[in-house]
């Protein structure tokens, strides 16, 4: 009867073990999903940011160099960094909130690369703070 007690007991402490550890999982899983994404800046700005972005580019400067403006700012293109030149272009619509960002369409007009002269629909990731960033997010944009 010992031998029954103690197995019993043992799979009980298992049991409310287990029971212990998924209750407090579920508790910090709660916890991690309750937070509401905030945007920084203003439809305003995320289009002054792109904007002087693609002014440089259409200027003939590299993406690295708007890394010492005030206040810096970070580009990823592919287009600029393979060295296409930017000939032109042209916001689409106002820029949109998505996932914590600023959502930007523009139309580009590229040359160079060992391509022919292209129009090209982009959206643009802009981010206005704490830094600039605008990061290409898709070539073939709905």
């Amino acid at each position: 009867m010992n031998r029954l007690t103690f197995n019993t007991r043992s799979l009980i402490r298992q049991q409310v073990l287990r029971l212990a550890i998924a209750v407090l999982g579920a508790t910090l899983l709660a916890g991690c999903g309750a937070r509401e994404i905030v945007l920084s800046g203003d439809e305003e700005g995320a289009l002054e940011v792109l904007t002087a972005a693609l002014d440089a580019w259409k200027s003939g400067q590299k993406p690295d160099s708007l890394h010492s403006e005030n206040p810096p700012m970070y580009v990823r293109d592919a287009d600029w960094m393979e060295g296409r030149t930017l000939k032109a272009f042209e916001p689409r619509e106002s820029p949109r909130e998505h996932g914590g960002e600023w959502k930007v369409l523009a139309m580009l007009t590229l040359a160079g690369g060992d391509r022919p002269e292209e129009q090209k629909l982009v959206a643009y990731s802009v981010t206005t703070e704490p830094k600039a960033v605008v990061i290409t997010r898709s070539d073939n944009v709905d």
